[in-house]
């Protein structure tokens, strides 16, 4: 027989209440119900409780966010605010939502418009953004770009996209400095250029493709400068353009190719960003246009300048002398003919540093002779006969 030693209270005195506790002590004793359940009683879990606001109650003053303080049931003053500060649509649909801690934005933010569409999302730290972001397009919430701050600078890998879902670019940050890697995309997915920034200018290759992967350029830079190779392409993959560059500045040989033929069309030589050396332009067929001679970027040399006129003797079109004559620092020295094949302000004769001397002779638009002058060592005309012309 169950035997128990009680001490009731003085005020447990109806029998009802005995018999409960009895059953109760009996059911422990016979461990149906576990000793602890009344030894140690559970405690109830306790959840913090986050604070929202509306963001028009908070009050901004030199950068902290304060809200009103209740006390009971009334407002007395304001504090640094900690909790989320949000705004409504007319239709109390969540706008934005602003974490806060002791007055500094805090926590993620997040975006939506009217029709609930997500617009944005960041992160922030002491009222800095530190930390993940992403921002979407506000009619279909299509991610755009995504990538990270620190302290209000993207930071890290950034990346955008089309609307496809396929990537856009995909660049690096330091501190919102570009460096390292940075590579587009056109929007079927393959590569548009690939480059990489020191300190937020290009160093190294910069190689760019056409839609269809041809490449289209391959220049090279150091700190910014190019510096090495400046290859340009056709959009057939032909060659387009040659050239190189030694801190900045144009040297070495440069070249120009035909569209079409691929055929070289052009060359010329460079030092230290100034013309040196023969600038030749050729036809499609490789026959010689033009001759140009620089020395320290001045003409000083020979020049030739070719245009196509009608042979009689062959019966087709050829190459004939335009005009031809020498440089000297810049100036023009000895005998000159100019317009020969264009008649455009036909002439010949010779110069002495740049000024017309001794017997010169002009022709009209036809090459007939029109005007024959004679001048001094100063440029100055001594004689002028003119010519019968002749009616056609």
């Amino acid at each position: 027989m169950l035997t128990t030693n009680l001490i009731l209270p003085f005020n447990f005195e109806k029998i009802n209440y005995m018999r409960r506790l009895i059953y109760c002590l009996t059911l422990v004793v016979c461990g149906w119900i576990p000793v602890t359940v009344f030894s140690q009683p559970q405690k109830e879990k306790n959840y913090p409780l986050v604070r929202k606001v509306l963001a028009s109650a908070l009050e901004l003053r030199n950068g902290v966010a304060y809200a009103p303080m209740k006390a009971n049931s009334q407002m007395e003053g304001s504090s640094p605010f900690t909790g989320i500060a949000i705004v409504l649509w007319p239709d109390n649909r969540i706008n934005t939502e602003q974490g806060y801690l002791n007055g500094y934005k805090n926590g993620t933010y997040k975006e939506l418009t009217e029709k609930g569409i997500f617009v944005a999302e960041e992160t922030w730290e002491s009222g800095k953004k530190n930390g993940y972001f992403k921002y979407a397009d506000e009619k279909t919430g299509v991610v755009v770009v995504e990538g990270s701050f620190k302290n209000d600078s993207l930071d890290g890998e950034v990346k955008g996209y089309y609307m496809n879902g396929l990537p856009m670019y995909v660049k690096h940050y330091r501190e919102g400095i570009r460096q390292g890697s940075a590579i587009s995309y056109f929007d079927n997915g393959k590569v548009e250029q690939i480059a990489n920034f020191d300190n937020d200018m290009p160093d190294g290759a910069v190689i760019s493709y056409y839609p269809d992967s041809i490449l289209r350029y391959v220049k090279e830079y150091k700190k910014g400068m190019p510096h090495g190779r400046y290859y340009l392409f056709h959009r057939n993959g032909c060659a387009a353009n040659e050239d190189y560059y030694k801190d900045g500045k144009h040297d070495s040989i440069s070249r120009v190719y035909d569209a079409v033929t691929c055929n070289l069309i052009a060359e010329s030589r460079w030092k230290s960003g100034k013309r040196n050396g023969a600038f030749i332009e050729y036809n499609a067929f490789g026959d010689t246009l033009r001759i140009e001679t620089f020395i320290e970027d001045q003409r000083d040399g020979r020049f030739m300048e070719m245009k196509d006129a009608w042979d009689d003797a062959i019966k087709k079109m050829k190459l004939k002398v335009e005009s031809e004559g020498m440089f000297e620092e810049g100036v023009r020295q000895g005998p000159w003919v100019h317009g020969q094949v264009s008649h455009y302000q036909q002439r010949s004769g010779s110069y002495l540093d740049g000024e017309m001397v001794g017997r010169w002779i002009f022709m009209d638009n036809n090459g007939e002779p029109l005007v024959e002058q004679v001048y001094d060592d100063k440029g100055e005309v001594l004689k002028e006969k003119y010519f019968k012309v002749n009616k056609r």
